[in-house]
């Protein structure tokens, strides 16, 4: 591989960092990267660019024979305990494989990016007979080769209903990898990393983070894990919560005690217009109760009447949860 293409393989990797909520470090590292050379600052905008077209490939369509990923052999890899996703690379040329429906060869292995935008849901059928269910302000990448199909998840979350072959299914998602060859999962994006949702089958998980080590934890079904850069989450849980964790598919968000920061993330995720806490006391109270993940207004109602909380509707139509203070 050329300097240049290792650069631009960094470059792409930058992008996907920079607009992931950073820290103060990781900015600090950036610039330090950025101020290596003119070449380096050059290709972070070639791949900026790129990225910039790919959150634009939610508005188009595809029609239902462009949705299936033609089958085109690759050279055998070797296995991978979580590296960052290298499709990501080519950030650049993204757009062109939505508009066009041809296989795009990445270092000799096909590959589309598909994508949503904030209150858009999407089914997506693979050509191995899978179905991934992209939910709002969402991205993935799907590669297969000859001996794996891979799909990272770039933002967001996705369901994904995984057809039983003899080649592995493989999730990446940050520097973790979820590894299956059938079964349903969801893998969720979050500020702090990675969360996995076990419906049914068996998994792998590896990755780069000591919290998962260099071997590989295996999950069945019934299990969530969390990978944060702290901390290794696992819990088993009854098969009622885990389907309440995955019934976005269906355009419902359902509550059982959750607090109300856990639940106006999802809807906040949902939808375009945001909801907002004004007092951490609210934040930390507890909602019940089945909502359309459209139906903000409808949320907002019921907050206002189960829980001690004033809801202020602003002029761009944000709104605002705070405490109900009591009249004298």
């Amino acid at each position: 591989m050329t300097d240049r293409s290792l650069i631009m393989d960094e470059a792409a990797l930058w992008v996907v960092r920079i607009s992931d909520n950073p820290d103060s470090s990781t900015h600090a590292a950036f610039d330090a990267w950025l101020a290596q050379s003119p070449e380096h600052r050059m290709c972070y905008q070639i791949a900026l660019a790129g990225w910039e077209r790919l959150d634009g490939l939610g508005s188009l369509r595809l029609e239902p024979a462009d949705d299936r990923i033609a089958f085109t052999p690759a050279p055998p890899r070797a296995r991978r305990h979580l590296a960052w996703p290298r499709a990501l690379a080519l950030a650049a040329s993204l757009a062109a494989v939505i508009i066009v429906p041809i296989a795009l060869l990445v270092r000799g292995e096909p590959a589309l990016a598909y994508s949503t935008r904030p209150g858009e849901h999407r089914e997506i059928r693979l050509a191995d007979g899978s179905r991934v269910e992209l939910n709002s302000n969402s991205a993935i990448v799907v590669r297969f080769g000859h001996h794996v199909r891979e799909v990272d998840l770039v933002r967001g979350e996705a369901a994904f209903h995984v057809a039983a072959a003899s080649r592995r299914f493989e999730v990446h998602v940050r520097h973790t990898v979820v590894d299956m060859t059938s079964g349903e999962i969801g893998v969720r994006l979050d500020a702090d990393g990675p969360r996995v949702t076990v419906a049914k089958g068996l998994v792998e998980l590896s990755g780069a983070d000591a919290q998962v080590g260099p071997g590989n934890l295996q999950l069945g079904a019934n299990t969530i894990v969390r990978v944060s850069p702290d901390a290794l989450e696992v819990q088993h849980l009854p098969a009622s919560e885990v389907t309440r964790q995955l019934t976005w598919q269906s355009g419902l968000l359902q509550f059982d005690g959750q607090t109300l920061v856990e639940a106006v993330a999802d809807f906040n995720r949902a939808n375009r217009r945001q909801i907002r806490i004004g007092d951490p006391v609210v934040g930390q109270m507890h909602i019940g109760g089945l909502f359309h993940t459209d139906d903000i207004d409808g949320f907002a109602d019921a907050v206002a009447v189960t829980l001690p909380v004033a809801v202020h509707h602003q002029p761009d139509g944000t709104i605002e949860l705070d405490q109900r203070r009591s009249l004298r």
